[in-house]
């Protein structure tokens, strides 16, 4: 096996990168538009790290939001995109599953 060397060399230090900064969640948007279309992805949220877009999927996932739930059930998943220029983009996808069912008592 070799191993690459590489050579040291000076050079101007690059500028800071942008990153994409997650907005915060709008809830009550997401459950209006999602609603309005039942069993359909929709792209909610945009992040640049795959735990913020997880965290929010496993929030939605585990009825933790509160503003959701009134609504009916709710599924979410995270996903990351590696986008052309080479950075990731950070998806949530939302879909509307209805209202839970009701227990004959």
């Amino acid at each position: 096996m070799t191993t690459a060397t590489f050579t040291p060399r000076f050079e101007p230090l690059p500028p800071k990168t942008r990153r994409l900064r997650a907005t915060p969640v709008d809830y009550q948007q997401i459950a209006a538009t999602v609603c309005a279309t039942p069993g359909e992805w929709a792209l909610v949220w945009l992040t640049d790290t795959p735990h913020q877009a997880a965290s929010i999927a496993h929030r939605i996932n585990t009825r933790q939001v509160k503003t959701l739930n009134p609504r009916g059930v709710f599924q979410a998943k995270s996903r990351t995109v590696y986008l052309d220029d080479g950075r990731q983009e950070c998806r949530v996808y939302v879909k509307y599953l209805g209202q839970p069912a009701r227990v004959a008592s």
